[in-house]
C-alpha cells in the first residue's frame, strides 16, 4: 500500500485556514499546526480589528471556498463609510457619498471583524486537521532520497503535556506570519547574508491599538466624531484611525511615525520583544509632545485620551507595536524573495510582510496566495500524481510522483507571487507617502482615495 503525501500547514491565520479549506474542498488531506491555543467562544466574542475585502483577492477565494454567502452574513459592524479629516476632526471627505464627474458611485466597500472571519473559516475545516499548542521550532532541509518525506518538522506543544515532538511531511507550507519559522528555516540552509535578508526590519512606524467600549451611550459626543464606518484624521505625519466594530465599540489606532526620543526605553531592534507597555503618563505625552499629537484639535485630544484610558481599565495595559517589513526596494528593481526550497514554500506574511498602514492589505494578499497556491501548484501536481499512479497500476510510489509534479510548481508559484509581493510594496509605499511625508496630507489623501 502506498501512502498519500503529507501536507502540512503552519499557521492558522487567514491565509492558513483558507489554505486548509481549498484543500478539504478538493479532498486534498491536510494538517494545519498552529502555536496559539484554540480560541475559545468568548475570546472570539471580544473585541478585534476590521478587515476590507476586495473582489480580486480575498472575496475572491472566499467565493472559490464557497463561504461567500456565509461571509457576508458576519458583515456591518464597520459600516461602508470611510471619513477622512484634517487633525482638528473635520471631515473632507467620506468614500461612501463620493460620485465621479459621470455620476459613477464608488465601489462598496465590504468590511469583516478578524473574529468574525476567523470564526467562519473555523467551522469550514474538519476539527481533527488543526493541531493547536503547537509552536514549530525547526524544520530540516528536504530529504534528498526519491519518495520519502521531504521536511521534517519539530515542534514545542502548548496545550497539555509540555514537550517537543518531530513529525515528517512532503510538504511544508509556511503561514505562519512575519516572524515566520519556515522562513528562518530556509534561510538557514544558506550564508549568513541571505539569513539576514530574511529578516524583517523595522522601517520606522509604530502603533497604539486602543478600545473603546459601548461609545454611542457612554461618549456620544466620540461616536459623533468617528460614525459607523472608518475614520481616519491625518496630521503632522502621524494619523488617528478608527474602525467601528462589535458590542457598539470602536478601535482606535494611533499610527506614528516618530523615532521615539520622548520613550527613552523603547528600541524596535529588540526583535524578541514587539510589544511595549507604556506608563499611564504616556496619555498626556501623547497630546502635549509637539512632535506627537500636540498640534491635533480638542476633540480628537478627548479622543485620544479617552481610549487610552479605557484601554487601561478593562484591558490592563497599553501596549506601543513597532511595525516591520521584509528589506524591499520597491521603488528600485530588487524585489524580496527567498531561495527556492523542494518540500517548503511560503505564503502572507510569511512570504511578503509590507509596511502595515491604515487600510493595508496583508489579510488580502494572504488569502490570494492561499488561494493561487493552490489553483496553480498543489491542486494540478495532485491531480497528475492520481492520473500517473493510476496508469502505472500502483508501481510508482504517490509521494515520489507528487514531489515530483509539485516542485517546478512551486518554483513557478514563487516567482508570480515575488511579482505580486513588488507591486503591492510600491502602492503601499506609496499610499505611506501620501499619508505621511508631509505635515498636512489629508486633500492629498482625499485625491488618493478618489482615484
Amino acid at each position: 500500500m502506498f501512502s498519500f503525501p503529507k501536507i502540512a500547514i503552519i499557521g492558522a491565520g487567514p491565509g492558513g485556514l483558507t489554505l486548509g479549506i481549498l484543500l478539504h474542498k478538493h479532498n486534498i488531506p491536510f494538517t494545519i499546526y498552529e502555536k496559539r491555543n484554540k480560541p475559545t467562544d468568548h475570546e472570539l466574542s471580544q473585541f478585534s480589528g476590521m478587515f476590507e475585502l476586495h473582489n480580486e483577492s480575498d472575496i475572491l477565494a472566499l467565493k472559490q471556498c464557497g463561504i461567500y454567502d456565509d461571509f457576508l452574513l458576519l458583515t456591518g459592524e464597520c459600516s461602508p463609510d470611510f471619513l477622512i479629516a484634517d487633525r482638528t476632526g473635520t471631515v473632507h471627505y467620506n468614500y461612501n457619498d463620493w460620485r465621479g464627474e459621470d455620476g459613477s458611485v464608488a465601489a462598496p466597500r465590504v468590511e469583516i471583524s478578524r473574529n468574525n472571519l476567523t470564526k467562519l473559516l473555523l467551522s469550514n475545516i474538519p476539527s481533527g486537521s488543526i493541531k493547536w499548542g503547537h509552536e514549530l521550532v525547526s524544520a530540516s532541509p528536504p530529504s534528498s532520497s526519491p519518495g520519502v518525506a521531504a521536511v521534517t518538522l519539530t515542534f514545542k506543544t502548548h496545550e497539555g503535556v509540555r514537550r517537543r515532538i518531530s513529525t515528517s511531511v512532503d510538504l511544508a507550507l509556511g503561514a505562519d506570519g512575519p516572524w515566520s519559522k519556515v522562513r528562518s528555516s530556509i534561510a538557514q540552509l544558506y550564508d549568513q547574508r541571505i539569513q539576514d535578508y530574511l529578516e524583517p526590519v523595522h522601517y520606522g512606524m509604530n502603533v497604539i491599538i486602543l478600545n473603546i467600549r459601548e461609545i454611542s451611550t457612554r461618549y456620544p459626543h466620540l461616536r459623533a466624531l468617528l460614525g459607523t464606518g472608518t475614520f481616519c484624521s491625518l496630521g503632522n505625519r502621524h494619523a488617528v484611525y478608527s474602525q467601528r466594530g462589535a458590542a457598539d465599540s470602536a478601535r482606535v489606532y494611533l499610527w506614528m511615525s516618530d523615532p521615539y526620543p520622548y520613550l527613552e526605553e523603547f528600541s524596535p531592534e529588540k526583535h524578541e520583544t514587539r510589544k511595549w507597555t507604556l506608563p499611564s503618563s504616556f496619555k498626556d505625552t501623547l497630546v502635549t509632545t509637539e512632535s506627537l499629537f500636540e498640534s491635533y484639535g480638542p476633540l480628537m485630544k478627548d479622543l485620544i485620551t479617552t481610549a487610552f484610558e479605557e484601554q487601561e481599565k478593562y484591558e490592563g495595559k497599553v501596549e506601543l507595536r513597532p511595525l516591520y517589513s521584509m528589506p524591499y526596494s520597491p521603488l528600485g528593481s530588487q524585489s524580496f524573495t527567498w531561495p527556492h526550497t523542494p518540500g517548503m514554500t511560503l505564503l502572507g506574511d510569511a512570504a511578503h510582510v509590507v509596511p502595515v498602514i491604515p487600510n493595508g492589505e496583508g489579510v488580502n494578499a494572504a488569502m490570494l496566495d492561499a488561494l493561487v497556491l493552490v489553483e496553480d501548484a498543489i491542486l494540478p501536481a495532485w491531480r497528475k500524481m492520481e492520473a500517473a499512479s493510476h496508469n502505472s497500476a500502483g508501481k510508482e510510489d504517490k509521494v515520489q510522483l507528487f514531489n515530483e509534479a509539485v516542485d517546478p510548481l512551486l518554483k513557478q508559484y514563487e516567482e508570480k507571487l515575488t511579482k505580486r509581493a513588488r507591486d503591492l510594496a510600491i502602492e503601499t509605499r506609496g499610499r505611506e507617502m501620501i499619508m505621511f511625508d508631509e505635515e498636512d496630507t489629508v486633500e492629498e489623501f482625499v485625491g488618493y482615495m478618489r482615484g
